[in-house]
């Protein structure tokens, strides 16, 4: 039937052809495309993305236990079931920085640092032929006081259960002068992240937080120390400082 002639009497007259071919391609819009299309690129952006910020977790650095930043990492103290440990014998136990000092029921461990903080500044020995930060100071912060962070581990070694608190660490200077562990953290920063008052660590369990002083008058660490009761378990730096 020819385009435009009438139909049967009551019949709608049968509608034009819709253009084929390239031109019809062109004027109607392909959505699946484009969906695919916005969808590459909402992917891309989302890696950029993710490669931007693993990049800059790279670059800021850090020692053994992540971040050289004073709200540094913590770790698990676990307890259980297990009766307290034994009290240990008098005595002590000393070791040189690096290494771990090994009592009776703990273990003590001082751990290096990351050497280019991002608002503290770092202090470190030479160790052969290694430089191992020890611990960071003169943070940008509102105290009125130079805090010095160390970042402590300790390991419960016996079968029992064995409290850990802040008010056995203490750090002697250089010139004998006994500095004990600020019990406060400063302000703002998770209480989670600082050796507290008390823990109870179960046999086998370890927590890795942060021990800090005043060290406002400058003077360099000789040692730290841990009173397990009546051991003593020390962690003496030994070497040059750079």
């Amino acid at each position: 039937m020819a385009r435009g002639r009438p139909g049967p009497r009551g019949a709608p007259a049968p509608r034009s052809r819709r253009p084929s071919g390239r031109g019809a391609a062109r004027d109607k819009p392909d959505r699946a495309g484009a969906a695919r299309a916005w969808a590459i690129l909402g992917g891309a952006a989302a890696a950029f993305l993710l490669l931007v910020l693993l990049a800059s977790g790279l670059l800021r650095g850090g020692g053994e236990e992540g971040p050289p930043s004073p709200t540094g990492p913590t770790g698990p103290a676990a307890t259980g079931v297990a009766p307290f440990a034994s009290p240990p014998p008098a005595g002590s136990v000393a070791a040189t920085f690096p290494r771990a000092a090994l009592g009776t029921r703990l273990e003590l461990k001082v751990v290096g640092v990351g050497d280019d903080p991002s608002v503290c500044v770092a202090e470190g020995i030479r160790v052969g032929d290694d430089v191992k930060s020890v611990y960071h100071h003169d943070c940008e912060d509102a105290e009125e006081i130079d805090r010095a962070y160390f970042l402590v581990r300790v390991t419960n070694t016996s079968d029992g259960r064995v409290p850990v608190g802040v008010d056995g660490f203490t750090v002697t200077d250089v010139g004998g002068e006994e500095h004990a562990a600020l019990a406060a953290p400063p302000v703002g920063a998770p209480t989670t992240r600082f050796f507290p008052p008390e823990l109870v660590l179960g046999p086998g369990a370890s927590v890795t937080r942060w021990v800090t002083i005043d060290g406002s008058d400058g003077d360099r660490p000789e040692r730290l120390t841990y009173r397990d009761g009546p051991e003593r378990l020390e962690i003496r730096f030994r070497g040059a400082w750079v």
